[in-house]
Order: C-alpha cells, then structure tokens, then sequence
C-alpha cells in the first residue's frame, strides 16, 4: 500500500520520536474525540509537546487546528507544524532538550 506524503512526514517524526526515547501518543480521529488535536502528543520530562504535520509547507491549519495551537501556546505547550526536514529538527531540539534537562 502506498504512504501517502503526510504519512511519510509522520513516519520520519516517529522516528525522531523513537530515536530520542520521547513518550508520544498519536490520536486518532474519532467522533468521540476532541476535534482539532494535534497528530502527536508528547510528553518530555513532564514538558507537554505537541505536533502537526503536513504534507509540504503549503499544508495550513484549519481554523479548529489554529485555534487548539493557541490554546496549547496559552498552556505554555510547545506546538510545532512539521512539514519538511528542517521542521521536523526544530521540534527534535526543543524536545530533546526538554529530555536533557534535570
């Protein structure tokens, strides 16, 4: 079967993810469930990350996906939209160096 571009921008954050030993949740999409929530879901020594990907960097927030990075921002979580390498090792550092810190 083949991946779709967003799902290989989520296959290389899971490995970031993996390789950095980070606890990470991915949601999935339900009725049930709070609309708008990031894709990941990250705890870092006890610092609360989260992470939205795109297929490339034209990929936008829907209006309910910004407004949840507000409010994840307001909480004083970290929100990264990664869509690209570069993205991707932005949010690598911040949360490795949540993990580094004692």
């Amino acid at each position: 079967m083949a991946q779709t571009p967003e799902g290989r921008v989520k296959k290389k954050v899971r490995s970031v993810l993996d390789a950095l030993g980070a606890w990470y949740y991915m949601p999935a999409a339900s009725p049930y469930g709070r609309r708008g929530i990031p894709d990941f879901v990250i705890c870092a020594n006890g610092q609360a990350f989260f992470i939205e990907t795109k297929a490339n960097k034209k990929g936008r927030l829907t209006g309910l996906q910004a407004l949840v990075r507000e409010e994840i921002e307001m909480a004083n979580g970290g929100y990264f939209l990664v869509y690209d390498d570069e993205t991707l090792e932005q949010a690598g550092v911040a949360i490795r160096r949540a993990m580094d810190q004692d």
